[in-house]
């Protein structure tokens, strides 16, 4: 038993000379951390810094380099210096990524990183592939993914025990020698089997037939369920003359990745089942294209373009391609470079995921505010006047727009945010019963309160105003009640929305001598309108002269 273990191991060691770049670059990985891990300075792993920038460096070069040593060995150009050349790109990318701004991964790194592993993929299988084309090659790699995530798992169980036996009988471990033995059985175990499942320009693929028949018996019977259940929706929402196209979105997108994957592992169509399948799939197909085309349309004339929805369309669109291919069954080398350049226009191009919905959410929220007229002078005016429409779009722009790594280009997201009170004073949605009747309001405040021309002030406390007024008392003197009702009234009015205020809007001036500083302030709507059994509740300071 450890002889056939020894020789499984050592099997995949020899083949994996090929790719000697991304062999020395795991492996590297693995040691620098875990001797980061037995010295004792995390900081070097938690914090923007050199050691960190290389290990990141290096994971991307062990990835690039596999798709890099297939393209050298295509065109016959398998030399030690094109190997070096991942050497540079390594040193290249390190000191890149050491001059990038900021204290941490940004959005943009992180989208380059998963980015890389379907453009990796891509030209994988573009260059292992023919120009007469392997039929079975995509299944092959299929079967060697499904291969190389159980042996990584059963590494990942036997390792874990192992640091659980040592963290329970002799010394405790912590979290990062989890992450570490993760890492260790995935991103070089797990790697290194992957990368020596590829076979060579001249080597014939095979898949087992197990992978056929779990097709034909299993997945496409439940995937016909599911078309079946589609249809039906589709049915009942043009007799509704409705179409929730946000339930719809993910099983369509997952039937044409089913419709994808099957034409990939099957193309040539052969036995005579798998041609059908094709043929009848693209047909059964089309209706649930329309409905997802349809869906996008309403969801961007509604909502304009989002990452998600702009990575949908991509999807879709890449859907279509695999069913005019898998239709008239031609070769897929090409649908491999498609991919893997679509990729790289989603990840490195101006057209990101990132910056292009932005540009258009921007184009809707500027044509809002324009609209309306609420920028003047190059400051935020208040939005009373706004219609409902516009003031969701104003909210889900800017909502959008605050969490993008790209807004600083967008000069009136950030008027929005300096002016705490313009979302505040946007009328609320058309539709109340969806967010309830209560409003909230919380005011801006720098950890400091206006105290100047006042002798005490109580500590942070709870008031209710009930029916308007506000009744509150001092040591030892009795309590006094206090009309709050316009200023209730006028707060509603200026900001019916509720939400983040300016501070003076939430200062209420009793009389001559007392001031009423609130942080916060929340109730029914009618608890402001001074109806009978209404009350509002806040909390903040109570002022005296």
């Amino acid at each position: 038993m450890l002889s056939r273990i020894h020789s499984f191991f050592l099997g995949i060691w020899e083949r994996n000379q090929r790719f000697k770049p991304a062999l020395i670059a795991t492996w590297g990985i693995a040691l620098a951390w875990f001797f980061v891990l037995v010295s004792g300075n995390l900081s070097w792993l938690l914090q923007k810094n050199n050691f960190s920038a290389a290990l990141l460096a290096a994971g991307v070069t062990a990835l690039v380099s596999v798709p890099w040593r297939l393209y050298n060995e295509r065109f016959g150009r398998v030399e030690l210096r094109r190997d070096a050349a991942c050497f540079l790109f390594f040193l290249l990318l390190w000191r890149f990524l050491e001059r990038l701004p900021g204290t941490g991964l940004s959005q943009y790194v992180l989208l380059v990183l998963i980015g890389l592993l379907p453009f990796c993929l891509g030209l994988l299988l573009f260059f292992c592939d023919s120009r007469e084309g392997k039929a079975q090659l995509f299944g092959h790699f299929v079967v060697a993914g499904v291969k190389t995530i159980l042996l990584s798992a059963v590494v990942n169980w036997m390792l874990g025990l192992c640091y659980t036996s040592v963290s329970l009988l002799l010394y405790p471990l912590g979290l990062p020698w989890i992450l570490w033995i993760s890492y260790l059985s995935f991103g070089v175990v797990g790697f290194q089997y992957f990368i020596s499942c590829i076979p060579r320009a001249d080597d014939s693929v095979s898949v087992p037939p197990l992978y056929t028949t779990l097709w034909k018996r299993v997945l496409l019977p439940c995937t016909m369920f599911l078309l079946l259940v589609v249809y039906q929706y589709l049915v009942r929402s043009l007799w509704q003359k409705s179409l929730p196209v946000g339930l719809m979105n993910p099983f369509g997108l997952f039937l044409l990745a089913v419709y994808a994957l099957l034409y990939f592992s099957f193309w040539k169509g052969e036995p005579a089942w798998q041609k059908k399948a094709l043929r009848w799939g693209a047909l059964l197909l089309l209706p649930v294209l329309l409905g997802q085309f349809y869906g996008l349309y309403i969801r961007l004339s509604a909502y304009s373009l989002t990452s998600l929805r702009y990575l949908s369309l991509c999807c879709t669109g890449f859907g279509v391609c695999a069913l005019v291919f898998g239709f008239f069954r031609w070769q897929p080398r090409k649908l491999y470079l498609l991919g893997s350049l679509l990729t790289v226009v989603l990840i490195l191009t101006p057209l990101n995921l990132i910056d292009l919905p932005a540009w258009f959410q921007a184009r809707r929220l500027d044509g809002a505010l324009e609209r309306n007229q609420l920028v003047q002078d190059g400051q935020l005016v208040s939005g009373r006047n706004v219609s409902p429409e516009d003031s969701k779009v104003i909210r889900s722009s800017f909502a959008y727009l605050s969490h993008d790594p790209g807004r600083w280009r967008y000069p009136n997201v950030e008027r929005i945010r300096q002016q705490s009170g313009f979302l505040a004073s946007l009328p609320r949605d058309a539709a109340p019963a969806a967010r309830g009747t209560n409003l909230h309001y919380t005011a801006k405040r720098l950890n400091q309160i206006p105290v100047a021309g006042y002798s005490t002030a109580s500590l942070e406390r709870g008031f209710t105003i009930w029916e308007g007024k506000l009744q509150y008392g001092l040591p030892s003197q009795p309590e006094q009640t206090w009309d709050v009702s316009r200023q209730l009234q006028a707060l509603m009015e200026q900001y019916p929305s509720g939400g983040t205020v300016p501070p003076e809007a939430l200062e209420f001036q009793l009389d001559n001598r007392h001031k009423l500083v609130l942080l916060t302030l929340g109730g029914d709507r009618a608890g402001y309108q001074a109806q009978p059994g209404k009350q509002v509740s806040g909390r903040g300071y109570f002022l005296t002269k």
